[in-house]
């Protein structure tokens, strides 16, 4: 199981890896100044809370090797904890970009509200003597 979840991870990083390179494209051109950079990321506000979403799968991604994971121990876990705020992100980042049909964004965000909530009940569940 735990092979699948990391799996399942390095998917995802991949997979945002290849959406960034195709919504960086549009945004950074050769001749941007950094004013039109800063007018371009207040047109797109998605582009950069998918950005920052990247940049915390990339150390997700990195970490995910087995060597690595020995290595950092007891730090491991705690640094993909970040996995939530990518998920959070994520949902914000397709609210943003999907405008007039949000259906699916609050289906989403609903989903991992619940899972979260299942995950938050069974660790108060066993915390409780």
């Amino acid at each position: 199981m735990f092979r699948v979840l990391i799996t399942d991870g390095l998917h995802a990083a991949g997979m945002k890896i290849l959406e960034e390179t195709e919504n960086v494209e549009p945004v950074v051109k050769p001749d941007l100044t950094p004013e039109q950079l800063v007018e371009e990321l207040a047109e797109r506000p998605y582009v950069l809370v998918g950005f920052l979403a990247w940049l915390i799968l990339v150390p997700l991604g990195i970490t995910s090797a087995q060597a690595i994971r020995r290595k950092l121990g007891k730090n491991w876990r705690r640094l993909h904890k970040l996995t939530y705020a990518v998920a959070v992100l994520g949902w914000l980042h397709l609210l943003w970009l999907s405008r007039s049909d949000v259906g699916d964004a609050v289906i989403y965000g609903g989903l991992f509200v619940f899972l979260l909530g299942y995950r938050l009940a069974g660790r108060i569940r066993f915390a409780a003597p």
